[in-house]
């Protein structure tokens, strides 16, 4: 099938299968451009759910790696779903399961074919324990329309602990014919006819249950040209070898072995080729070989965080809660010496801004520091910061738009500021608060748009009628 005919069988899709129910999206109001005063008012949100129209707990989103527009949702007990851009719909992929086969309804993975992007393939199978039955594999060459069944001598476990990790099935971009599979409790999986047959990977060095999630996700190396030479990298629930990788097309595996008892933080440079790991008890330590050895780091904190500066591949920061101090590395983390002191405990966070712009949200206040951690200035407007995030600069300004979740001038809310926190407009309102207020961003792509995650109410997203 031509990618001619491939689009034009997708137009097909949506026109002829029966959907459900529509997502709305925010429709921005038109503005002629204005100048950063004539914004001090604050600007009017229409907030909306993130609707994903389905049943049971949405554990992955999967983007069609070459067709716009085009998603799959896969969810613990509901089945799949697929995203018909069309219609702005969802539509229910796994409604052919019948009593014998209730267990078949839990999706573990969704991968789709970049070559041949009408195959699509369901890792499907809810529970592992004895009462259940064994996983499938359902195969579509046609978007989900209809699919071809290969029964699995092995359970899958959908509705079971660690089901949001990552993606456990995966096509091999460079020879598509080839599938991964990670499971909870038999290891790897592989199969060489499009799904058809599988086989447990023999090489693969963990072939049993590991912390009751087994292998988390299957990747292959973006970048890579060569046939057999691309790098995999499978993941597995493990607190000291939770990494591995092959390039020799599963052949052959090196374990990535992460320090002091497994990982709170990794922390990568903005060129990619310095990693540092923050474990969750002891010091620091750095990689400098994509993470196949560590030297320990001097001079951080133990148990703290550590972040990358997003300009300068050499810089990595940490914080010492305890003390209120900020410590900064200059050479890819193989050393870090303190700077600012006296801090109130909080999360640091690195802006894109420039090199060296980090923020500090702490219970106490919002702090800004533009010389690399070295000293900080308190945003005397914010009295609390829960959290921070970054969005595309507005038109009428060169800095990053700021979103915060906190209170300011004795107002608890959701702000933005477009010029580097010195002002600061509430976006929503006292009838939109969603409770505790986790992670936030802003879109770095439109200007305005922000995401807020929530604590059983979703993922909010606000569209503002001043992005012009």
């Amino acid at each position: 099938m031509t990618p001619r005919k491939c689009l034009l069988s997708l137009l097909v899709l949506f026109l002829v299968v029966g959907l459900d129910e529509s997502v709305a999206f925010g429709q921005s109001a038109q503005a002629g451009s204005k100048s950063q005063s004539s914004h001090a008012s604050a600007p009017h949100y229409q907030w909306k759910n993130v609707k994903i129209v389905a049943g049971g707990f949405i554990t992955g989103i999967i983007p069609h790696p070459t067709i716009p527009h085009v998603l799959y949702v896969r969810t613990d007990i509901g089945g799949a779903y697929r995203y018909d851009p069309l219609f702005k719909k969802f539509t229910p992929l796994n409604d052919i399961f019948n009593q014998n086969d209730w267990n078949l309804t839990g999706t573990e993975s969704i991968a789709v074919d970049p070559v041949e992007p009408w195959r699509l393939y369901l890792a499907k199978g809810t529970y592992t324990q004895s009462w259940a039955g064994n996983g499938a594999i359902l195969r579509s060459t046609n978007f989900g329309l209809s699919f071809q069944r290969t029964d699995l001598p092995i359970k899958l476990g959908a509705n079971e602990a660690g089901r949001y990790s990552g993606e456990r099935l995966a096509v091999d971009p460079q020879h598509h014919n080839v599938l991964y599979l990670g499971t909870r409790n038999n290891g790897l999986w592989k199969s060489t006819d499009f799904g058809a047959n599988w086989s447990q990977v023999s090489t693969f060095p963990v072939t049993g249950p590991t912390s009751g999630v087994g292998v988390i996700f299957v990747l292959f190396q973006p970048t890579s040209t060569k046939p057999k030479q691309e790098t995999i990298y499978v993941g597995v629930s493990d607190p000291n070898t939770g990494l591995y990788s092959s390039t020799d097309g599963g052949t052959t595996w090196t374990s990535f072995n992460t320090p002091g008892g497994g990982p709170r933080t990794i922390a990568i440079s903005s060129d990619g080729l310095h990693w540092v790991v923050a474990p969750n008890s002891g010091a620091p330590s750095y990689s400098t070989d994509n993470g196949a050895t560590w030297t320990p780091s001097s001079g951080a904190p133990g148990s703290s965080p550590v972040v990358s500066d997003r300009a300068n591949p050499l810089k990595f920061y940490s914080f010492d809660w305890n003390t209120g101090t900020a410590f900064v590395s200059t050479n890819g983390g193989a050393s870090f010496a303190p700077a600012a002191t006296g801090l109130p405990g909080g999360n640091l966070y690195t802006s894109v801004a420039a090199e060296g712009d980090l923020w500090l949200a702490t219970s106490s206040g919002l702090f800004h520091s533009t010389d690399s951690g070295a000293s900080f200035t308190n945003v005397g407007t914010v009295q609390q910061a829960f959290n921070l995030g970054f969005g595309k600069p507005a038109p009428w300004s060169k800095f990053p738009a700021l979103y915060l979740s906190g209170q300011v001038n004795n107002v608890l809310g959701i702000f933005r500021s477009t010029d580097a926190g010195a002002t600061w407009v509430r976006i929503n309102d006292d009838h939109h608060q969603w409770g505790a207020v986790f992670p936030l961003t802003g879109d770095p792509r439109i200007f305005g748009r922000v995401y807020i995650g929530t604590n059983g109410r979703g993922i909010i997203y606000g569209d503002s009628d001043d992005d012009h």
